[in-house]
């Protein structure tokens, strides 16, 4: 199987390039992925610039006008339109004639500069499987300088499920103007910050390392989501543990707003960790109370109808709640 390794090529800017060979880290071995790497690896110092003078044009321009990348790189326009237009091919950027010639960045050319940010500033080196595409967001496993395993979550609202993806966020409020990825990036620079804010407190949760555009990156759990789970040796004291980690977090201030037994991972100690926080909300939140529930009601219907135990919703909300 083959993994990709991305190392730096030069000071200024870093190339991506293969090895054909497997890489083993003691305990997984990872296929390609479908990121791309392949179009990432021949992108040079001036094809990023170009991507970056768009990106940020694309906060003024539905589409970014074509002499106004070249005004503002420098280039003349021969070069960038086949700098452009290489891009184009690979995916990177669309491309739009009428009323203007212009281009705006797709999700890829948005990956390829996230990538970037996190291979220049030594986050990461190397990139590996696919571990999951959920409905706003692709999760791949990536490895660091000293090769410990980290998770790169790609938030992608707007590709899925365009209904999930204008739920109730106030984050999001007011900026129905944005292009999807910006405010994939918001939604990332929230998840990040609950992620951050929840971590402090003592909730289990993976630890947030960085956060760059639209990609989080945050500490590899290892383990099995809580829905495939069939045994577990005391279910009664593991269903006790999610409350206590809903409690620490309705105490830290927020409210998961999507919890499930398929966003509760079981570690090998039987621990559990609550990933996916990008839809929590503060506890002030008009429909807090009303996540609230709905989190718990998921849970303690889990655990009645996998394990059968006999839950008290009431009791059970209480002592979330604290009271």
């Amino acid at each position: 199987m083959l993994i990709i390794y991305l190392k730096l090529f030069s000071l200024l800017f870093s190339n991506m390039y293969l090895y054909g060979k497997s890489i083993s880290l003691g305990f997984i071995y990872l296929p390609l992925v479908m990121l791309p790497i392949e179009a990432f690896k021949s992108l040079d110092a001036d094809d990023f610039h170009i991507l970056s003078i768009v990106e940020n044009r694309m906060k003024s321009f539905l589409y970014v006008p074509l002499d106004l990348i070249a005004s503002d790189s420098g280039f003349s326009r021969g070069f960038i339109l086949d700098s452009l237009k290489r891009m184009h091919d690979m995916g990177l950027v669309l491309y739009k004639r009428v009323p203007y010639e212009g281009y705006v960045l797709t999700y890829a050319g948005y990956d390829v500069l996230a990538m970037k940010y996190l291979v220049d500033f030594n986050y990461i080196v190397g990139v590996g499987g696919s571990l999951g595409v959920g409905k706003e967001s692709d999760v791949y496993m990536a490895f660091t300088p000293t090769e410990e395993s980290v998770v790169l979550k790609f938030h992608r609202l707007g590709v899925v499920n365009l209904q999930s993806a204008t739920r109730i966020r106030d984050y999001l409020a007011h900026k129905d103007e944005l292009p999807w990825i910006f405010r994939s990036k918001l939604s990332a620079e929230r998840e990040f910050k609950v992620l951050r804010d929840v971590f402090k407190a003592g909730v289990k949760v993976p630890i947030p390392i960085v956060q760059n555009r639209h990609v989080v990156v945050m500490s590899y759990v290892e383990g099995d989501l809580l829905y495939v789970c069939d045994y577990l040796p005391d279910p009664h004291k593991f269903f006790e543990m999610i409350l206590d980690e809903m409690r620490l977090s309705y105490n830290c201030g927020y409210v998961h707003g999507d919890l499930s037994e398929y966003n509760v991972i079981v570690t090998p100690d039987l621990e559990c960790v609550i990933i996916d926080w990008p839809q929590a909300v503060e506890v002030n939140h008009p429909s807090a109370m009303m996540l609230l529930e709905r989190d718990l009601r998921n849970i303690v219907d889990f655990f009645a109808r996998r394990f059968k135990l006999k839950l008290n919703f009431t009791d059970s909300l209480s002592y979330v709640l604290g009271v």
